[in-house]
């Protein structure tokens, strides 16, 4: 008997260590380099699986893109007349722009997949260009359609949705002039800072939205929880329009668990769901950061900056070293109890 309460004191106390509550996280912070032959670079999203997608640039203000990971490092986007990408999918696709199939360098999208293959859709006729703006997890691309007049003057901008085959959905809302505050991964779009608008099921309004006042909305996650600022504030509306004040700060991104990122004073932060602040490391040599992406996992991405320098840097979470001590110390504990009933 006593062995077996030995055994399931052991395991109560590896799981009152491991998962309790009280032991909190730490993060620490990594930079992510810098692709060959730029200056600078700036991490501005990142998926589950824990890929960055970054910003490079050069002090002539050059611009390019690359990718980050764990296994692979620095993989360089550049290339193959692609002009820009944004933003990077759960399944490791990446949203681009490409020129060279047009001689008056018409940007149409595209998408890059995981293993470096690309699809090139093409956009409707009359459209001028397509500003890519988001790839979605089911591949299909949020971008903003360009029409000029025979002059090359530009005469007006939709917002629309592309899937993989290339068909295309635009953004409408009553009074037209729809104007995209944010975009989900499962393609819930915050239009006019009023409507929430999906392919399948068209615009809704978010009346506690459209009456909160003047808010600038610059997020939402998969839940149809919305990130925006009010009165120099950031503010969180759950998807039943229950509104958190987070206090001054400049919000960024939000994860599928509520969590806000961003930055206050030039220092990057993330607000929990319960509204807690987590300050986050700064990187050596460098005065100022802002996190600008979460992923569900807690990764978070953004940039460090200081005396004209800038580096793309991930933060991600450490346990604590007393959790490990106390989890040691217990163990310790009981082995010697345990022996000294043997000898005595």
């Amino acid at each position: 008997m006593r062995k077996f309460a030995l055994f399931g004191l052991i395991i109560t106390l590896c799981g009152v260590c491991l998962h309790g509550p009280s032991i909190a996280a730490t993060y620490a912070v990594q930079a992510l380099g810098i692709a060959p032959g730029y200056d600078g670079s700036e991490a501005t999203d990142i998926n589950n699986a824990g890929v960055v997608m970054c910003w490079a640039a050069t002090s002539y203000d050059a611009s390019g893109a690359f990718t980050w990971s764990a296994g692979d490092g620095i993989t360089n986007l550049a290339g193959h007349g692609i002009s820009a990408y944004a933003g990077i999918n759960n399944q490791g696709q990446i949203a681009g722009a490409y020129t060279d199939t047009d001689p008056n360098w018409k940007f149409e999208p595209l998408i890059r997949n995981s293993d470096g293959t690309e699809s090139r859709l093409h956009i409707p006729e009359g459209v001028s260009n397509a500003w890519v703006g988001k790839i979605l997890d089911d591949s299909s691309i949020f971008l903003t359609y360009e029409y000029r007049d025979s002059s090359g003057t530009v005469t007006s901008m939709k917002p629309a949705i592309i899937d993989a085959n290339g068909t295309t959905t635009f953004i409408d809302v009553p009074g037209g002039n729809a104007s995209v505050s944010a975009v989900s991964n499962n393609g819930t779009v915050i239009v006019n800072n009023e409507y929430l608008w999906t392919v399948s099921g068209g615009f809704s309004t978010l009346s506690w939205l459209a009456s909160a006042g003047q808010v600038d909305v610059t997020c939402v996650n998969d839940l149809g929880w919305i990130v925006g600022t009010l009165n120099g504030h950031v503010v969180r509306w759950d998807s039943n329009g229950n509104m958190s004040d987070l206090g001054v700060g400049v919000a960024r991104g939000i994860n599928d668990n509520g969590q806000v990122v961003g930055s206050i004073n030039g220092l990057a932060v993330i607000w929990n769901a319960d509204g807690s602040v987590i300050n986050l490391p700064s990187l050596a040599g460098y005065s100022y950061a802002s996190a600008s992406a979460i992923n569900n996992n807690g990764q978070v991405v953004g940039e460090a900056w200081g005396d004209g320098a800038h580096m793309a840097v991930l933060w991600q979470s450490v346990p604590e070293p007393s959790a490990f001590v106390v989890l040691a110390c217990g163990l310790a504990g009981i082995l010697t109890r345990t022996r000294k009933r043997r000898s005595s």
